[in-house]
């Protein structure tokens, strides 16, 4: 990676992830809907990608820290609470 992305880039590419649309970011942030735009073209420039949905793979890789203290889930760490979720579901039905 280039350069490290700003707090409000990392919490942009959390958006991102959750499929939020740029007019939904720019509502979040409390900033116009052409400043997210800006920030998404810096955070797909820092990291190397071509869009949107690279970045959100790129962040879902690398573990990313979107906001204080919450981390993107490994892909194992995602299986696991869907294990636990089905297992939970299984066991309210008994």
């Amino acid at each position: 990676m280039g350069k490290a992305l700003s707090a409000t880039e990392k919490v942009i590419l959390g958006c991102l992830l959750d499929g939020s649309s740029n007019k939904d970011i720019a509502c979040k942030l409390g900033v116009a809907e052409a400043t997210v735009k800006v920030h998404i073209k810096a955070i797909l420039r820092k990291i190397r990608v071509k869009n949107r949905t690279q970045a959100a793979v790129w962040a879902v890789n690398q573990g990313i820290f979107f906001s204080a203290g919450e981390q993107a889930p490994t892909s194992g760490q995602h299986r696991q609470r869907h294990r636990d979720e089905r297992f939970a579901d299984t066991q309210g039905s008994a």
